[in-house]
């Protein structure tokens, strides 16, 4: 109940408008390389955009956050192409939409934050310095406890199904229910 009403109303507003400008980038980038509307294009726009404004929210400006947005949804859309690119197996976008787009959520502070806080707003250098040097800290404890982990557990229980499960998909094998029924003839 102590909440204060007008930074709620900021960072409504910001989360809004990143998420929206988001699925609209990522979709209208879509269109614009394959000819086809990408409805699950647009969603992983719309939550690439949440999770670029979710460190900002507070400290941005609207404005900031349309452009947060854009260039989330941007990150979205090529980020999904370059792993495919390089053949990485990522089905669902979660390195572009979650990855990427967190490190430049976190950076997004120390350009746009407002009250001197980032670059563009009379901040100097210092706080964007301080949000890479906490994503570099992040990566370097995550990769190899990651690393380390996938490797016993695929040295122990495996990490990948069985060629026929792959081909079919897991939702009936390993979840036991469809996903899609309406789609299956």
């Amino acid at each position: 109940l102590a909440a204060d009403p007008e930074a709620i109303a900021l960072i409504t507003v910001t989360t809004d408008f990143a998420a929206t400008t988001g699925a609209i980038t990522a979709m209208m980038l879509s269109y614009a390389h394959t000819k086809k509307w990408d409805p699950g294009m647009a969603m992983n726009g719309c939550l690439g955009g949440l999770v670029a404004i979710t460190a900002p929210c507070a400290f941005v400006t609207p404005l900031a956050s349309l452009v947060i947005g854009i260039i989330a949804g941007a990150i979205v859309y090529y980020g999904t192409v370059l792993m495919d690119k390089i053949h990485i197996d990522d089905p669902v976008g979660a390195l572009p939409v979650h990855g990427l787009n967190g490190a430049f959520g976190i950076l997004a502070i120390g350009i746009w934050g407002i009250d001197g806080l980032g670059l563009l707003h009379g901040g100097g250098i210092e706080q964007l310095g301080v949000q890479a040097l906490g994503i570099m800290a992040c990566i370097t404890f995550v990769f190899p406890v990651a690393f380390i982990l996938f490797r016993v557990i695929n040295s122990t229980l495996g990490l990948r199904v069985s060629p026929e499960v792959e081909e079919s998909g897991l939702d009936v094998p390993i979840h036991g229910i469809g996903s899609y029924p309406e789609f299956v003839s």
